[in-house]
């Protein structure tokens, strides 16, 4: 076996293996010629949708798909087959467990605390029961002997879609009681006890990880394949303990933890809409979480729009594809969608996700497949300069996604996060998310912190020495008293109408509710509101925001007062990682899209990447300052594909699609 190196930039995407009618003779070796003029490295496939009865694949230990039960071709064989004469690598997820197979262990299901059984989430039985990770050990050992001949077998999908949440069947009661001594706790306990929840969330994390890192161990040691895993969500938004007839939040932290897994591809289920604004968030979240290389699926299907195809817009369908760019690749959910030719299985894509309908006119495919083809030339454009590099950005927002952090608390609804996304993108500076607070100045010179409601001892000394060492911080709305106490900050409600800004006549509106809450807080008044108290103000190197509601309805006023008021804080705070971007555009109405600057570094230092992308505006000027270290020259200027000369002043010509200004030491 060659195993995939995804360390190095790949473009991948998941390959779908539906019905015999839908997956005719000589459709895998077709696809995967395709998917080779795509330039697609890898392609993946996840059991998870298809074998919920039992296996596509033909093995004697494992029951048949009633899909495939009578037909007595192997897709699989022909599926790896197809992928060793292109050169594409097949990675393939066979963690499922059958129906029968749940069924006939009953008493490892997920129990519901007054005894409803069910199955646990995509795993099939409770983590904490030996014969779950027996049996994915054994699947995965069957799986793999059997087509580890093929050249294209270069990695593995851990079992994809995972969550966790709380059972009460004998396993995990027996493991609970180990792990604390006492039974586990009723619903109406932990709704009672904070300190109790975060004993149990411990818990939970520790079961979950037991799970996946003996499986994660067991196939590195044994075949040397490289892992991926396809974790999906980003923000939790049930609890852990709800009824089980909810879905129980899906948690990226825990899974980052399994570290024998060498790439996380986010599977991007937009809960906003369809703006790439929204993939661009996900997938940087994702990488705060974890220093391993990270890429997500650029989704265009049935959820964008309540089930139908977004507009039309070829400028839209290359938008999303350069969103989801990292330095270690991008992926696509999934080929169909990109193909030269529908296939056949547009009828279904998986039981109960009938999306047919949006795929039925083929004038519409040949559009999209048009707007692809171009995206995938200007991503073959940026592979060399983006392979090997990594994020960087000396302004920073502060964001966990944790079981002990759990965000029905309050932190981080989703609308609030994107919104102040939004704002700090269209400042067009340098962003990254960051789920630790460093305690120097050395990457990051200003932490932002929005609705964080858990904050802990280590962390506010952790704050405190940042502060101490020249660090900025900027405070939103409500927080943690802890929060407030580190930053030295006294906050108190206040009455007021509206925000207005010192030295000018008039008022300047911020668009906050009548029925915000608002805050202030001691310190130097940058912008007041009109009862003349502080709205924002700034107190030894921390500002302070009065009001969350200016940042959550952001994202529907899309209004340039609250821009110009950040650009201010970040220019205060010199946290622009030398780069100032400006860019003029037409404005539509409704419209929240922006022009965005993201910062690369090589680890040796030598090369820099200013990366400028034109999410779904229309640009009409734009210009670039960028101070660079006296060692660097900018080398090359590529617009939509297209090298020019770095213009003296700056000044860019008009484009559509992306601007990357590459330096190098000399």
């Amino acid at each position: 076996m060659n195993p995939i190196d995804f360390k190095r930039f790949n473009a991948g995407t998941l390959f779908l293996i539906r019905k015999p009618e839908s997956f005719p003779v000589g459709y895998a070796q077709s696809a995967f010629e395709d998917m080779k003029r795509l330039h697609l490295d890898y392609a993946a496939w996840l059991e998870t949708w298809n074998c919920w009865d039992g296996v596509l694949w033909i093995h004697p230990d494992y029951p048949r798909s009633s899909f495939w039960k009578d037909c007595p071709r192997d897709p699989l064989e022909e599926t790896f087959a197809a992928a060793d004469k292109t050169g594409i690598a097949f990675l393939p997820e066979c963690g499922v467990m059958h129906a029968s197979f749940v069924e006939s262990h009953s008493d490892a299901m997920l129990h519901s605390h007054d005894g409803k059984k069910s199955v646990y989430g995509r795993i099939g039985l409770v983590p904490s029961a030996p014969v779950t990770a027996d049996f994915f050990i054994a699947k995965y050992d069957a799986f793999i002997d059997k087509f580890k001949h093929h050249a294209s077998f270069r990695g593995i999908c851990l079992p994809a879609e995972n969550s966790t949440c709380l059972s009460y069947d004998r396993y995990t009661e027996k493991a609970w009681r180990e792990f604390s001594g006492r039974a586990l706790p009723t619903p109406e306990e932990l709704a009672e006890s904070e300190a109790l929840e975060r004993e149990t969330y411990r818990f939970l994390e520790e079961e979950y990880l037991r799970l996946f890192r003996k499986l994660a161990r067991h196939i590195k040691q044994k075949y040397g394949l490289p892992l991926m895993h396809y974790p999906i969500s980003k923000i939790s938004t049930v609890s852990h303990f709800e009824p089980n007839t909810y879905a129980a939040a899906r948690n990226l932290e825990v899974i980052t933890k399994v570290d024998e897994i060498d790439l996380f591809n986010l599977q991007l289920h937009p809960p906003l809409g369809d703006h790439p604004g929204q993939f661009k968030m996900e997938l940087e979240l994702l990488e705060a979480l974890t220093d391993k290389p990270c890429v997500a699926d650029t989704h265009w299907y049935h959820e964008c729009n309540a089930g139908k195809l977004p507009e039309l817009n070829s400028k839209r369908y290359i938008d999303w594809i350069l969103s989801t760019l990292t330095p270690h690749g991008i992926s696509f959910f999934c080929y169909g969608f990109m193909a030269e030719k529908l296939p056949l299985w547009k009828v279904e894509l998986n039981p109960g996700a009938k999306v047919f309908n949006c795929y039925a006119n083929d004038d519409e495919v040949a559009i999209r497949r048009k707007a692809v083809l171009r995206g995938m030339d200007f991503v073959e454009t940026l592979r060399p300069l983006l392979e090997n590099m990594k994020r960087e950005a000396q302004n920073a927002v502060f964001y966990r996604e944790s079981l002990e952090d759990d965000y029905r608390y309050g932190s981080y609804y989703r609308e609030h996060l994107f919104s102040l996304y939004g704002q700090l993108q269209a400042t067009a500076r340098p962003l990254i998310f960051t789920a630790e607070i460093p305690e120097s100045t050395e990457n990051i010179r200003c932490l932002i912190f929005d609705a964080v409601k858990t904050f802990s001892s280590d962390d506010a000394r952790k704050l405190e020495k940042f502060l101490a060492a020249g660090g900025q911080a900027v405070v939103i709305g409500r927080c943690s008293p802890a929060l407030y106490a580190a930053c030295g900050l006294n906050v108190r409600e206040c009455e007021a109408d509206f925000v207005t800004k010192p030295g000018t006549a008039g008022k300047w509106w911020f668009g906050m509710p009548c029925d915000a809450i608002k805050f202030t807080a001691n310190g130097d008044t940058l912008y007041a509101y009109n009862t003349g108290e502080a709205a924002v103000t700034r107190h030894n190197g921390v500002f302070f925001i009065g009001c969350s509601a200016a940042v959550s309805d952001f994202d529907n006023l899309r209004q340039r007062g609250l821009v110009d008021m950040w650009l201010k804080i970040i220019e205060l705070c010199q946290a622009d990682s030398g780069v100032k971007v400006r860019a003029d555009f037409l404005r539509r109405p409704g419209a929240h899209e922006y022009v965005c600057s993201d910062l690369y570094t090589s680890a040796d230092g030598k090369r820099k990447l200013l990366l400028i992308r034109d999410l779904g505006v229309e640009v009409i000027s734009s210009e670039v300052k960028w101070n660079l270290p006296d060692n660097f020259r900018i080398t090359r200027l590529i617009l939509d594909g297209r090298d020019i000369a770095m213009p003296k002043d700056g000044v860019l010509p008009e484009f559509e699609y992306f601007a990357a200004v590459y330096a190098e030491a000399y």
